[in-house]
């Protein structure tokens, strides 16, 4: 399969390498991965050497291009050119030994919109963002390129963990003019010793936003079926091509797709009280083949390669 057809995932802020959703899909998947701290860098293009479509690319990304200073600190996850908010419940009772700054160094900050231009990354599928504060500067500075991405995920902190920084917010007021909130994941503490339940505070979230053109089925492909493929969307994923079938055919992920969709419905059909027929006739409509039998999908080496 050519990378052509591949999925676009842009990672800026990509420490420690692949983000989680591209893991197991990274055959085809072309990886960008952005990160301001050089030494990451290397060690990532080294690890990574032998996939052709993994590049990763040492920047500092915002809004306007300009000169300023990247902290160095102690952690090398908090690396920003924002300074960390002390009084922030973040830093202040959840990480408060994890403020130190080793070092500053002067860097040379790249508009978002420029960057991607000037290294040939696509302004296309995915969009990742986890840069310590610098999410909605790097939004701004793609303009309207912005509007050109299905999906983006993005972390935001409930608390300004740094000072004149992004939030959840901020963030996602900026984006819900062209996307809508479709998961958000809890990051959560305990401040108490003592407590043992699980409705502990809410310090950020990791959210995943889609772009509102999934509303328009007219305008939903095949690419935007893999990307919701990509991001764990079953549910999504049936109800377009319940409504389009023939978005299956062209779809990267189509062995993959089929495979899910095929253990999806063999348990629905399991449900006391189920349509059956109903189950089979989306199946066949959409793989114009029988959905198989509980046995037969068991013993399937292509349904239970394990």
């Amino acid at each position: 399969m050519k990378s052509s057809n591949f999925i676009n995932f842009i990672d800026i802020g990509c420490r420690y390498g692949t983000h989680p959703y591209t893991k197991k899909h990274i055959s085809k998947i072309n990886y960008y991965g952005v990160d301001a701290d050089d030494k990451e860098i290397k060690r990532l293009k080294k690890k990574y050497k032998s996939f052709n479509n993994v590049k990763h690319y040492n920047g500092v990304l915002g809004e306007l291009s300009k000169n300023d200073y990247l902290n160095i600190y102690e952690h090398k996850g908090y690396i920003s050119t924002k300074e960390i908010n002390k009084k922030s419940l973040w830093f202040n009772k959840v990480r408060k030994n994890e403020k130190k700054i080793i070092s500053r160094k002067k860097v040379s900050i790249i508009k978002s919109e420029l960057f991607l231009k000037k290294n040939q990354i696509p302004f296309d599928d995915i969009l990742k963002l986890d840069v310590e504060g610098q999410e909605l500067e790097i939004i701004k500075g793609l303009h309207n390129n912005i509007k050109k991405f299905k999906a983006i995920i993005f972390e935001g902190d409930f608390d300004e963990s740094y000072k004149n920084a992004s939030s959840f917010s901020t963030i996602n007021l900026e984006l819900s003019k062209n996307f809508f909130v479709s998961r958000i994941d809890l990051n959560k503490f305990n401040l108490s010793g003592f407590y043992t339940g699980s409705k502990t505070l809410p310090v950020s979230s990791d959210t995943v936003v889609l772009n509102k053109n999934f509303f328009n089925l007219k305008l939903v492909n095949s690419k935007y079926i893999d990307v919701l493929y990509v991001l764990n969307f079953f549910d999504l994923i049936l109800f377009f091509l319940e409504k389009k079938p023939q978005l299956i055919n062209n779809c990267c992920f189509k062995k993959e797709i089929h495979k899910k969709i095929a253990g999806i419905l063999v348990e629905k059909l399991k449900e006391i009280g189920v349509n059956k027929n109903k189950v089979k006739n989306f199946y066949k409509k959409v793989f114009n083949k029988d959905l198989p039998l509980l046995n037969k999908y068991y013993e399937s080496n292509f349904f239970n390669p394990d």
